[in-house]
């Protein structure tokens, strides 16, 4: 969150900053301060996903809902923001993918492990 901020207060101020900071820039948009967190954002959603598959364990309906929502809130964000300088569609489309095989791996998780048949 920290490297967040600091791309959005300091961008553009030193040279030695924006080359420190380059990779989290690279392929953004620096026009505006919320195309220039897209990397941060990325890292941070990446971050969540490895921390709920290690410490959500037992509860995998959590999870999957954690993933769903983490999905479209970059979807939102990158639709409305607009944040790469190209790639947007392709970005756009990793992330419906990656909803589309969310909800129907609750099926393989053990959620639901009753099945009942008549």
């Amino acid at each position: 969150m920290a490297a967040g901020y600091l791309m959005v207060r300091r961008y553009n101020e030193s040279k030695a900053f924006n080359k420190k900071y380059e990779e989290l820039l690279s392929g953004a948009r620096p026009d505006t301060k919320m195309t220039r967190v897209y990397g941060v954002l990325f890292l941070v959603r990446r971050l969540l996903f490895a921390g709920s598959a290690v410490f959500l364990t037992g509860w995998p309906f959590l999870q999957v809902n954690l993933l769903f929502l983490q999905s479209l809130v970059m979807i939102l964000y990158i639709i409305h923001w607009r944040p790469l300088e190209s790639g947007n569609g392709i970005e756009i489309f990793n992330e419906l993918c990656i909803i589309a095989v969310t909800y129907p791996s609750l099926i393989f998780s053990g959620f639901s492990n009753s099945v009942t048949s008549h």
